[in-house]
């Protein structure tokens, strides 16, 4: 059973003072800035000794040369 005070509510607005609220704000800007850190670390750690992807496309292109 619905209660009475949700029927319908797909068609009001939410209210928006909620949003001004710390208890809103606050976890948001700390999530942010935790998965700012984990990208950090993710982007630090990967991709750090790659070959040159000038060496690839040469590579492609004389095999492409000799295969025609």
């Amino acid at each position: 059973m619905v209660e009475a005070s949700y029927v319908g509510a797909e068609w009001r607005i939410p209210p928006m003072h909620g949003f001004l609220e710390t208890a809103f704000i606050i976890p948001i800007i700390v999530y942010f800035f935790i998965f700012e850190a984990i990208a950090l670390c993710i982007r630090s750690s990967t991709w750090t000794n790659h070959p040159s992807f000038e060496y690839d496309f040469n590579s492609i292109h004389s095999v492409l040369i000799n295969w025609s």
